[in-house]
């Protein structure tokens, strides 16, 4: 509607089926989803339907830009299906990690949605599901003009239970047994590096450290390390 300055394109889908050795395997196919409804008359964009599908993973979502004239406001919700990042991992060609629970990294999804403008921008509702952990959270940079090297953080995240030995890899006969002898350096008679007691000064980056503005917070139901739960 050129009176309105509207247009929309319905049913948009564009599959692709890529080749090169640039790619995972050196091939890859995806497909992109959407209806867009573009009403400049009133400085504004929609998308909606918006699916894609690539490697094992399927993200739908929705998004419209706003203040097109003035400065743009963007506002997306986005969330895939449950996938497996062994999988993916798999179609990427990076060799998964050996865990000590085989069944570790066997499902995981999001969802999450992001407003941005060109002064700010924030992540809002965030969900991260993996095998039987759930994280939860938010985040925002709430000013990208300050003219900071670091512009400013702020955060809240929290995960309900972790058990951290799933994931990290087994543990070695030694490790398991736990009965070879002892060496001359575990009974300190090796001279000790670094300083006559062993500490070695480490150099911090303390003009970065200063101009830092972050203010979060990160809270653990229960997490589980070396057989350990807190």
């Amino acid at each position: 509607d050129l009176d309105s300055q509207t247009y929309s394109l319905a049913g948009f889908m564009l599959n692709a089926k890529a080749r090169g050795s640039a790619l995972p395997g050196g091939n890859m196919e995806a497909s992109l989803g959407a209806n867009v409804l573009a009403n400049l008359g009133e400085q504004r964009i929609d998308v909606e339907g918006l699916t894609l599908d690539t490697l094992g993973l399927a993200v739908t979502g929705d998004a419209e830009v706003t203040q097109l004239d003035t400065e743009a406001r963007i506002r997306a919700s986005l969330a895939s299906e449950t996938f497996s990042p062994r999988e993916l991992f798999a179609q990427l060609g990076i060799e998964s990690p050996v865990t000590a629970d085989e069944a570790v990294l066997g499902q995981a999804g999001f969802a999450a949605e992001l407003v941005a403008t060109p002064a700010s921008a924030a992540l809002d509702d965030l969900v991260i599901t993996l095998d039987d952990t759930t994280f939860r959270g938010k985040a925002s940079v709430p000013n990208l003009a300050s003219g900071a090297a670091v512009p400013p953080l702020r955060f809240d995240f929290a995960v309900d239970a972790i058990d951290v030995d799933r994931y990290l890899p087994p543990a070695s006969d030694a490790e398991a047994g736990g009965d070879e002898p002892a060496t001359d350096t575990a009974q300190g008679d090796a001279p000790a590096e670094g300083g006559a007691d062993g500490n070695t000064p480490i150099a911090l980056p303390i003009d970065l450290l200063r101009a830092l503005d972050v203010n979060g917070v990160f809270r653990v139901g229960s997490v589980k390390v070396a057989g350990l739960t807190t």
